[in-house]
């Protein structure tokens, strides 16, 4: 307790603010402290100095709260709902946002208007920064993936990983970066440096204002002297083409997988596009705390969970498929090797807008995959002279007759392609021929020396047998020995026509022809002697046939069942079919009785009024079953019988305990050992509680301890005697803050202090340190400043005493030169 005044308000506000820990402010006459420190405010919360609803917690300043353990609010209108969390400023907000989260942890908001509504390494410092996630300093920025910064001014991180910083940069997609004025990445891994620049495909880099990278990976490159430039062309010159075949046949055998990849491609995209829908709705009620916002929430969260279940079910189905597609991934790149790309373009330009860039200073390039420079491709060029008289010698393809010859394109070498063809009408003359081997097309015709001809004299077949003749299907067509062998077969062959059953065979009107007809082929009539069992049958001859049925009906026997009453079935059998069978309905007596020796059927409606009670008991209860109510009854017999001991004995005790006294019913004995048991059960909650409240003071010593390790003192200089240092800690979710000082009034000796604070464990730490020993050192106490300046002093002296001395050594060479002089004179 200190006594009220400026300085006093001023210090305890301080101590407060930097070491969480308690103070009173009180007049001269000992009156309550001052509820705002001097801060003049018409807002009524915390004007009575309970702002601060958790453990631990500290809140200072009119309209400022703390809500949960080791939190600190400090300035106006600050609402923290965090678990060691620290807001320090005007208007800040942090809070947990259902149904993901219920409160924020660890974050620090410093500043005016800052919200946060997350629980992972959380900061916000500046004003108007929105976070979910991640870090935002500046005014109007928003980070809301996992590990995202956003730093500047209206800048964003809205996925895992990204950053970005500047005026209106946009980090949109995970792991992206994005660093200037109006900067945007959009594709995973993407990089855009520079005002204006922005990076669309995976993993590619644009660099310099207004440069884009939109080119993907898989992108074969330039290949000099292929005919064309697709995948296929390139691959042919390369001499792959059987390879690419086969690559592209296993796509189309695997179309498949492909489709199903398609579809996971498109769960991630619809999850990534929820995602951001959410935070979109965050942010919204960030700014406008309405219900209506916050009902968006919750639905854009369901939403975003549906699309996340959608691609978890992809995520299995594309299982099987991801080897397929990664061996034919694999394929693809061995056939190109180092002329496709494994990445997102590097981009220096816009091709849109027309901007290209130099790159400069680039070294002469060693492997395949390295830039060239200029110089290399000069020396490429100096070598093109020494082939150039070759290069400009031409050969000329002409056309003569019956062959023509036509100009197409370039072959693979990169000169021109001539196509040769023949005529369609070769035209060689009156006298012109063909011969090949014995054979000769001439004006007469065709001629095979020793064999056949074909001449307009006809066909002279030379005494050889001629083959592979088609059957003939016209009169002047030439048939073949199989037709002329099937003729002689009917020639040859005889028919026999005899007659069966009711069949008439007779000779017919043409030679080797024959009638056949048919005779008693059907019933005309019949009768039927019921005396006899027999029926007769007339044909359309009026011939006549019997079947006797007399010994089949006499043996038939009639093998129907019959049913019977009993003593609990009964048997309506008066309902008569048309063929002369019954329809039997069977009468189940359900009159019999839950009693002994009764062997009636029972129903279950009779059961259950014979096992229910009326009226619910101590034990049994009426909706019970049988077996629930006996269950009951048993317990409740046991438990008496372990109360009493055993029932109608005597219960009391032997000897007096420490609760239970023998002079004591065993009810009254059975009340102290239950105040006992609840005393126990208090101590032993107080003491869980206090081992969980040890735990996380140990987090808050081991990251206090982490913040003081961080201190260190620079180097003695004798002009600033006065070291200062901050460092932060942190360890298993506790973080800290720590400041130092540090006195050197000489190089020997030493004075430190040393303080950590936050999440309410504060450390302070102070100490001396100097040096023994003889220090005959004649650098002793000399400052690094001190002996450069004494350093360079030297080095100016020892610049003029080599000047004098190359003087010196030039008149000692002349007076040598003098007395040499005169030696010889």
């Amino acid at each position: 307790m200190i006594s009220k005044g400026k300085k006093s308000v001023a210090l305890c506000a301080a101590v407060l603010t930097a070491l969480s820990i308690s103070c009173t402010v009180v007049d001269a006459a000992g009156d309550p402290a001052i509820p705002y420190f001097s801060v003049k405010s018409k807002d009524q919360i915390n004007n009575d100095g309970k702002g601060a609803k958790g453990e631990n917690s500290v809140a200072i300043g009119p309209g400022s709260t703390t809500k949960f353990r080791d939190s600190l609010s400090v300035g106006t209108s600050n609402t923290n709902e965090g678990y060691e969390t620290v807001l320090v400023g005007n208007q800040n907000k942090a809070y947990g946002l259902k149904p993901d989260l219920e409160y924020a942890y660890g974050a620090t908001l410093v500043g005016t208007n800052n919200t946060v509504m997350g629980t992972s390494g959380i900061l916000a410092m500046g004003s108007k920064n929105i976070v979910y996630e991640g870090i935002a300093i500046g005014a109007g920025n928003k980070s809301m993936g996992e590990n995202a910064v956003a730093l500047g001014h209206q800048s964003s991180a809205m996925y895992t990983d990204s950053i970005g910083i500047g005026f209106g940069t946009h980090g949109d997609a995970d792991a992206v970066i994005a660093i200037g004025r109006a900067a945007k990445g959009s594709a995973l891994g993407g990089v855009a440096i520079g005002r204006y620049a922005e990076v669309h495909a995976s993993t590619g880099v644009a660099l310099g204002e207004s440069s884009v990278s939109s080119r993907g990976a898989g992108v074969v490159g330039y290949m000099p002297g292929a005919v064309g430039q697709t995948a296929e062309e390139v691959a042919t010159y390369l001499g792959k083409a059987e390879e690419y075949k086969s690559w592209k046949d296993d796509v189309e055998k695997n179309k498949d997988a492909y489709t199903r990849a398609k579809a996971w491609h498109a769960a991630i995209d619809a999850e990534r596009k929820a995602f951001r829908e959410i935070n979109e709705a965050r942010i919204a009620y960030a700014e406008n705390s309405t219900e209506e916002n916050k009902k968006a929430i919750t639905e854009k969260y369901d939403a975003w969970k549906k699309a996340s279940d959608h691609r978890q079910e992809t995520d299995v189905a594309m299982r099987p498929d991801f080897k397929t597609i990664n061996d034919l991934n694999a394929r693809y790149g061995q056939i190109f090797g180092k002329l496709m790309s494994t990445g997102g373009a590097v981009s220096v330009g816009n091709e849109k807008e027309g901007i290209t860039r130099q790159i400069i200073n680039v070294a002469a390039g060693t492997k395949d995959t390295d830039a060239v420079n200029v110089y290399q491709l000069k020396a490429v060029e100096s070598k093109i002279p020494q082939t150039g008289a070759e290069a400009q010698k031409h050969t000329s393809v002409a056309a003569g007759t019956n062959i023509s010859v036509t100009e197409e394109g370039t072959n693979n070498g990169g000169g021109k392609n001539y196509k040769v063809s023949l005529a369609e009408n070769i035209d060689l003359g009156q006298n012109g021929s063909i011969k090949a081997g014995n054979t000769t097309i001439n004006k007469d015709g065709l001629t095979v020396q020793g064999g056949p001809s074909v001449t307009t004299d006809g066909i002279d077949a030379g005494k050889n047998v001629i083959t592979n003749v088609a059957a003939g299907t016209k009169d002047t067509d030439a048939v073949n020995f199989a037709q002329l062998k099937a003729v002689q077969e009917i020639a040859a062959a005889k028919t026999t026509i005899e007659a069966g059953d009711n069949i008439k065979v007779e000779a017919g009107s043409a030679k080797g022809s024959y009638k056949i007809s048919a005779t008693n082929t059907y019933t005309t009539g019949g009768t039927y002697d019921a005396a006899n069992k027999k029926i007769t049958f007339t044909r359309n001859d009026n011939q006549t046939y019997d079947v006797n049925l007399a010994d089949f009906v006499g043996n038939v026997t009639d093998t129907r069942n019959t049913i019977a009453n009993s003593d609990t079935v009964t048997v309506d059998d008066t309902n008569k079919n048309a063929d002369g069978s019954t329809n039997y309905k069977l009468n189940v007596k359900t009159d019999g009785k839950v009693a002994k020796d009764d062997k009636g059927i029972v129903t279950g409606g009779t059961v259950y009024n014979e096992t229910r009670v009326a009226n619910d008991g101590n034990y049994i209860k009426k909706d019970n079953t049988a077996g629930q109510n006996l269950t009951a009854l048993d317990k409740g017999i046991s438990d008496l019988v372990n109360g009493m001991g055993k029932l109608g004995t005597d219960s009391a005790v032997a000897e007096d305990g420490a609760y239970v006294k023998k002079d004591k019913t065993v009810g009254e004995n059975l009340t102290a050992m239950d105040k006992q048991v609840q005393a126990n059960a208090g101590e032993i909650g107080a003491l869980v509680n206090g081992m969980g409240e040890l735990d996380s003071r140990v987090n808050k010593v081991g990251a206090g301890s982490a913040a003081l390790a961080a201190l260190h003192p620079l180097d003695f200089d004798p002009e600033d005697k006065w070291n200062f240092a901050a460092g932060y800690g942190h360890y298993k979710g506790s973080n800290a803050l720590a400041i130092g000082a540090f006195y050197r009034p000489n190089e020997n000796q030493m004075v430190s202090i040393g303080g950590s604070f936050g999440g309410g464990e504060n450390m302070i730490n102070a100490g001396v340190s100097f040096k023994v020993g003889e220090g005959t050192s004649p650098y002793a106490g000399v400052s690094k400043a001190q002996l450069a300046q004494r350093i360079s002093r030297q080095d100016e002296i020892i610049r003029r005493q080599d000047e004098e001395l190359a003087a010196q050594k030039e008149q000692i060479r002349e007076i040598l030169a003098q007395l040499e002089a005169m030696k010889k004179a």
